[in-house]
């Protein structure tokens, strides 16, 4: 605790006169002059001048700046909480948080909640999700974060949400830029069958066997435009066997192109660097995307004489909005049927090295599912001649790697169960760009 004496050495009168009226105000509270100015109440000083501080202002409160607050020597920093723990109790009011910055560590189960603080207008609260579950996030009684008062928004895995309240009942997502990106489709002309939008999977159903005595699996077709990346599924572990060094690669050879227009002939990537190492359903993907035929070949990387490795092989392409990192928000279809089709369906598909599955002869491409109409819509999936039909889902906060930090996207899955059964599509994939 700080006498009053102490103040005097305080050169400047004004301030000094100002600081000893809020001596007076706050009443046996804390106070630290010379490296910081502290109060846990509010502090209100009416200056010509202003009032300046060597050093550091401690507000455990409340701070109001009528013109300019500036920070000449280091940066702001906002009261940041780590190390939270999600409550297991699953609804509004559980799980507290308390800081500006709040970093939840522990997310046990799926859709452990915590619940943000009051909404005041110009606060700021960000919210990082680093537990092991989808976070569930409650307003405060009387708030809301979502167009409905009092319900809860999700947070996946791994992802960071800021928010601001410009009133004292709303709080609203802040730094994304929100982006819809849309797509047509049509079925006239073509058979029943699986196709996509947004971007594609080429590969066959069955799977390639990659060993000493069959180095070599070709995939695609000379001349075409693929413009996309190559990728393998792993059956399991290979081996490697006779010698005494190394292990088996695998790798993809052909005409590769870059998004910046660069085509280079003869060019090759390692797709699978240890064949010794892969799991069963173990996705791996090039960094580079191939035009035409490409081929794909194991060899030992000492002088193993046996090795092999097995798995599902194919192209990928996927909307990944500018190789940027995005959350998807919402995803939206509308069409118009040219025929009644009873096995009809779309899927929203996260695309990313998970939820691939391995098939020695019915390989289905394609990652994780994030919206399905025969899920969502069950019985209710028909589409019938010259109706309309449309499907909508919202609140999906799934966070997409596009960028330099992994190889993600999103695609969007059709399948027809008759010929020319959709006459037109409009697909929509809202996001917000991180």
């Amino acid at each position: 605790m700080i006498s009053r004496a102490a103040l005097k050495a305080i050169e400047d009168p004004r301030v000094r006169k100002a600081l000893e009226e809020v001596y007076n105000t706050l009443d046996n509270q804390e106070r630290r002059f010379g490296t910081a100015i502290s109060a846990e109440g509010v502090i209100s000083a009416h200056l010509p001048g202003g009032i300046r501080v060597l050093g550091d202002l401690i507000v455990e409160d409340d701070l109001s700046v009528a013109d300019t607050l500036s920070m000449l020597g280091g940066p702001i920093l906002r009261f940041t909480v780590a190390g939270i723990t999600a409550s297991t109790t699953q609804s509004q009011g559980e799980g507290p948080l308390t800081g500006d910055v709040n970093e939840i560590s522990t997310v046990a189960n799926a859709l452990d909640t915590v619940t943000m603080p009051p909404a005041i207008a110009g606060r700021r609260c960000e919210v990082i999700n680093n537990g092991a579950n989808v976070l569930q996030l409650f307003p405060a009684a009387g708030d809301r974060i979502t167009l409905t008062m009092g319900e809860p928004e999700v947070l996946p895995v791994n992802s960071v949400q800021s928010f601001i309240a410009y009133d004292d009942t709303v709080w609203d997502p802040d730094a994304t830029d929100l982006v819809t990106r849309s797509f047509s489709f049509t079925s006239r002309g073509v058979g029943a069958g699986t196709y996509f939008a947004a971007g594609y999977y080429e590969a066959p159903a069955g799977e390639a066997v990659l060993n000493q005595g069959a180095l070599t699996q070709t995939l695609g077709a000379a001349n075409v435009p693929y413009a996309a990346h190559v990728f393998f599924v792993a059956k399991q572990a290979g081996a490697a066997s006779g010698g005494s060094t190394g292990v088996a690669d695998v790798t993809v050879s052909g005409t590769s192109v870059s998004d910046a227009g660069v085509r280079q002939t003869s060019d090759t990537e390692v797709l699978v660097a240890d064949n010794t190492a892969a799991a069963t359903n173990q996705y791996f993907e090039t960094t580079k995307k191939w035009l035409g035929q490409v081929t794909l070949t194991i060899a030992t990387t000492g002088d193993r004489t046996t090795f092999d490795l097995s798995g599902n092989y194919g192209f990928t392409k996927y909307e990944d909005f500018g190789n940027n990192d995005f959350t998807v928000n919402d995803f939206e279809v509308v069409g118009l049927a040219a025929a009644n089709d009873s096995s009809f369906d779309l899927e929203l598909l996260y695309h990313s090295a998970a939820g691939w599955t391995y098939s020695a002869a019915a390989f289905v491409p394609g990652g994780t599912v994030l919206a399905k109409m025969s899920t969502t819509h069950s019985t209710e999936s028909d589409i019938d001649n010259n109706v309309p039909f449309a499907f909508k889902i919202e609140r999906l906060s799934q966070v997409v790697h596009g960028g330099a930090s992994g190889q993600e996207g999103v695609v969007v899955r059709i399948t027809t169960g008759q010929n020319n059964s959709v006459q037109s599509m409009d697909i929509h994939v809202g996001v917000g760009v991180h």
